[in-house]
C-alpha cells in the first residue's frame, strides 16, 4: 500500500512531466488536447508564433516578442514575459479583436482569444475602467432564455485624425475605436504642384473643426497621413512625391507643429495604406496576399505579402511599377497594366 509520501512524490513526478511536455508542445506550435504524448495535462497549449497579436495567453506561457512593430512570420523571437507585460499583451488582444470585429460576447471573446471566461471578464472590466469598451444587451436568442450581453467598443475612447493627402484633393476625417467615423470633410484642389506649407494649411483648415466638434471626453491618440508619394514612416519624411513636385519634405514635423505638439503624426503612402485598410476591413477581411491598385492620378499599388505589408529594408514604402504586376494580375488586368504608359 503506498504511503502518502509516495503518492506526492508520484504527484510531483507527474506535473513536472506535465509541465516539460506542455514546454515542448508550445515549441512545437501544437495545441494538444491530453493525447497519449501528454497524458497528465489536458489543457491547450499556448499559440503559435503567427497568431499572437490575436490570441492571449496565460502568466505561464511564452509569447512572441516581435523586433519591430511589423513583424513576419517565423522573425519573432520567443521569450519569457512578466505578469503585466502579459496582460498588457491580453488587453491589447481583446480591444483589437473589438475594434476590428465588431461587438461580441465574453463567451466569443474566450473561444476566439483562447482565455479563459474569468480572465475574459477581468480584461473586460479594466478595458470599461479606461472608458474604452462597454457592456450592452446583445440580439434577443431564438431559442428560450435570456440575451447574453454583448461588449461594444467606445469610439471616443481612442480617437485618431485621418489625412489624405491626394494630387487633386485634401481630405480628413476623425475616427473612433470601432472604425466609427465622427466626422469626414474633402475639398477639391486643382492638379498643379502646391507648396507643403499651402497643403499644411488646407489641412489645419479642415482639422480644426473636426477636432472641435469631437466629444468632449475623446482621447485623440494619433493621426494619420496618407500621400501620394514615396515616405520614410520612422519621421514622416515625404522622400518624393512627383505629383505633388516634393521632394524630402518633413511633412510629418510640418503638420504636428502646425496643430500643436500632442499625438503622434504617422506619414505612409497612400496606396499602402489602401490595402492595409483592405487587408483589415475590406471585403476578405484577414486575406493572406493581395494587391491594391489605385489609378485617379498616375497608379500607385500597395502588396500584403503573407499578411504582412511589403515595405523596403529600412521601412520605406516602396512604390511598384505597373508593368511589373503582369504576372500577378489576371487577364483582364493585365491588359489594362500594359496599356499604361511606360514609366519616365
Amino acid at each position: 500500500t503506498p504511503t502518502r509520501q509516495d503518492i506526492r512524490i508520484c504527484s510531483t513526478l507527474q506535473h513536472n512531466w506535465a509541465v516539460k511536455f506542455r514546454d515542448w508542445d508550445r515549441r512545437a506550435g501544437r495545441r494538444t488536447l491530453g493525447s497519449a504524448r501528454n497524458p497528465f495535462l489536458r489543457l491547450a497549449s499556448g499559440p503559435a508564433p503567427d497568431r499572437q497579436r490575436y490570441s492571449g495567453v496565460s502568466n505561464k506561457s511564452e509569447v512572441s516578442v516581435p523586433g519591430s512593430d511589423v513583424p513576419s512570420d517565423g522573425a519573432a523571437r520567443r521569450t519569457g514575459v512578466a505578469a503585466d507585460e502579459v496582460r498588457r499583451h491580453n488587453l491589447a488582444v481583446v480591444l483589437r479583436r473589438l475594434h476590428l470585429g465588431g461587438p461580441m460576447s465574453r463567451s466569443r471573446l474566450a473561444a476566439i482569444t483562447g482565455l479563459s471566461r474569468s480572465t475574459i471578464a477581468d480584461l473586460v472590466g479594466e478595458l470599461a475602467s479606461l472608458d474604452l469598451v462597454e457592456e450592452g444587451p446583445g440580439p434577443a436568442p431564438s431559442g428560450p432564455g435570456r440575451p447574453s450581453p454583448m461588449v461594444y467598443t467606445r469610439p471616443e475612447g481612442a480617437a485618431v485624425l485621418a489625412v489624405e493627402l491626394a494630387v487633386d484633393s485634401v481630405a480628413v476625417a476623425t475616427v473612433g475605436l470601432g472604425g466609427h467615423v465622427f466626422e469626414r470633410r474633402r475639398v477639391a484642389r486643382p492638379r498643379e504642384h502646391v507648396s507643403p506649407e499651402a497643403a499644411v494649411q488646407d489641412v489645419t483648415g479642415l482639422a480644426r473643426p473636426l477636432l472641435e466638434a469631437l466629444p468632449p471626453h475623446r482621447r485623440l491618440v494619433g493621426i494619420g497621413v496618407g500621400v501620394v508619394g514615396i515616405t520614410r514612416r520612422s519621421d514622416g519624411l515625404v522622400h518624393l512625391a512627383p505629383n505633388l513636385g516634393w521632394r524630402d519634405v518633413p511633412i510629418g514635423k510640418l503638420l504636428s507643429a502646425a496643430l500643436g505638439a500632442g499625438p503622434p503624426v504617422v506619414v505612409a503612402n497612400e496606396a499602402d495604406l489602401g490595402a492595409l485598410a483592405e487587408h483589415r476591413r475590406g471585403v476578405r477581411p484577414g486575406v493572406r496576399h493581395l494587391i491594391f491598385v489605385a489609378g485617379e492620378v498616375g497608379i500607385g499599388t500597395g502588396v500584403i505579402m503573407d499578411g504582412e505589408p511589403m515595405l523596403g529594408a529600412t521601412r520605406v514604402d516602396i512604390e511598384v511599377q505597373p508593368r511589373r504586376l503582369q504576372v500577378l494580375m489576371p487577364e483582364q488586368s493585365r491588359k489594362l497594366l500594359c496599356a499604361a504608359p511606360p514609366p519616365a
